[in-house]
């Protein structure tokens, strides 16, 4: 049901955060959005990587807390990780929005609840 939804969205807003790699979900999800996006980029789909609460440089170079979880979660799955790891890099390359501490930010909590 959820993977019909991303193939009928118009856009869709990937929110990374420092948990965001340890979720096997999250990451099924991001393989789905990124494919959609190849397959529909120019006829109306569009993807907006945002970053909270992690760095753009930490997500790129899977350090700090978000590498952590990634490693965690190659360690688990390790059949999707070659997957997974090139989603990382599609999505690195987009365009992106980096939420700091501010109204945005707020926005963001007050809509998606995070750990």
């Amino acid at each position: 049901m959820l993977m019909d939804a991303i193939r009928q969205s118009r856009i869709a807003i990937v929110l990374f955060s420092k948990c965001y790699a340890d979720s096997r979900w999250c990451l099924q999800e991001l393989l789905e959005i990124l494919k959609c996006n190849r397959e529909l980029r120019g006829h109306g789909h569009e993807v907006i990587p945002t970053f909270y609460d992690v760095e753009p440089s930490e997500f790129r170079s899977k350090s700090g807390a978000f590498g952590k979880g990634f490693r965690r979660s190659k360690a688990r799955d390790k059949e999707e990780k070659e997957p997974w790891k090139v989603a990382l890099v599609e999505a690195g390359t987009l365009s992106v929005w980096h939420l700091e501490n501010d109204a945005n930010a707020y926005i963001v909590t007050s809509c998606i609840p995070l750990p």
